[in-house]
């Protein structure tokens, strides 16, 4: 994750006696008092049990601390399921009292991200925080959580309203018998750019993309709206090649509503090799069986029968409910509607047996 400009550089390291009795000293102010210790021996026992970690800031001042697994969780947590996912770390966070309120909780958030990311490699991070600390929820927003629920825990002596967070960290690769459908990097730009003229409706997806730049640009925004798991795209690539051929992806995700819009792409040049049929499936595999959604659904433009077919084949009906989609049927482009049910697709294990998931 890249650092904005103009904010400090944090390192990180296990949580130490010494640090541990200076962060106990830290009181904030109301309505944040909660968040103050009283630096009582139970207190240091917290820190000192191998899951926190202190935040030092670039003058080498202590800056916040974090700590991951149990630690941070709270029980009302418990009571909702909340931590049966064994693929997601929790994590809890604080920042020094002087240091909130200026900007910089986001970027904090970020870094802490970049270091558990590489040190612990978790598919998904989720973090709770009290529904009161606005200026917090808007910082694990801004650093891309999105919130997946809310519900009572006792903080203190009283019932305390929490917002549960998530975010998507790594996006895995797909690999079928023939095909990687892989998260896109930067070193990508170049074959978007080329894919953009292919044809018009590669240049309405993309937009106007003149050059490796503007390639790069968007390959960023995807990235960013991955982490709060409103998209997933992937580049469709060969087993026998590197080169991005087409791309498949899953937009406008809503995990509370289960439901997802599909959108594929493929050059004209590898159509007709059952390439795109491989592909949706493995990310309609993907959606309906790792993301539990409940539906995906696809939209074909007037005339493109080749879609409608390919559709078809994989499982996709047409969607008597059309306003329930993002398109309207009185939009320009809005063309016919399809819908994939997880409850309708029989042959799903036969999907799943010929995709695999590489992270």
């Amino acid at each position: 994750m890249e650092r904005e400009a103009n904010v400090p550089a944090f390192t990180f390291g296990w949580m130490s006696a010494d640090i541990a009795a200076e962060i106990m000293k830290w009181q904030y102010p109301p309505p944040y008092s909660v968040y103050s210790m009283s630096g009582g021996e139970e207190e240091l026992a917290e820190l000192m049990n191998g899951t926190y970690y202190y935040a030092l800031s670039g003058d080498g001042e202590i800056a916040g601390y974090f700590c991951v697994g149990g630690s941070a969780r709270v029980p009302g947590g418990f009571a909702v399921g909340l931590y049966a996912d064994e693929f997601c770390l929790d994590i809890g966070l604080g920042l020094r009292p002087d240091m909130t309120g200026r900007g910089l909780g986001a970027c904090f958030v970020k870094q802490v991200m970049a270091f558990v990311e590489e040190e612990f490699r978790p598919r998904r991070l989720q973090l709770v925080v009290a529904a009161y600390n606005i200026r917090a929820v808007r910082a694990y927003l801004k650093a891309g959580f999105y919130e997946i629920g809310q519900f009572q825990s006792m903080l203190g002596n009283e019932w305390v309203p929490f917002i549960a967070m998530r975010c998507h960290l790594r996006q895995p690769t797909l690999v079928t018998e023939r095909l990687r459908l892989r998260p896109m990097t930067e070193a990508d730009a170049g074959d978007l750019v080329e894919l953009a003229k292919q044809d018009d409706r590669a240049g309405r997806s993309l937009g106007e993309l003149e050059d490796v730049s503007g390639g790069r640009l968007l390959i960023r925004a995807w990235k960013h709206r991955h982490y709060t798991l409103r998209q997933l795209q992937w580049g469709i690539t060969r087993q026998s090649a590197n080169a991005v051929i087409g791309w498949v992806g899953l937009n406008d995700l809503d995990p509370e509503r289960e439901r997802a819009e599909l959108d594929l792409y493929l050059s004209p040049a590898f159509r007709g090799a059952a390439y795109g049929r491989e592909s949706l499936r493995a990310v309609a595999w993907y959606g309906l069986e790792q993301l539990r959604l409940g539906r995906i659904q696809a939209a074909a433009e007037p005339g493109d029968e080749g879609y409608r077919r390919l559709l078809e084949a994989t499982g996709f009906k047409p969607d008597k409910k059309p306003q329930d989609h993002s398109l309207r049927e009185d939009e320009p482009g809005a063309g016919g509607l399809y819908i994939l049910r997880k409850c309708d697709t029989a042959g799903m294990n036969d999907w799943a047996s010929a995709c695999g998931v590489v992270y």
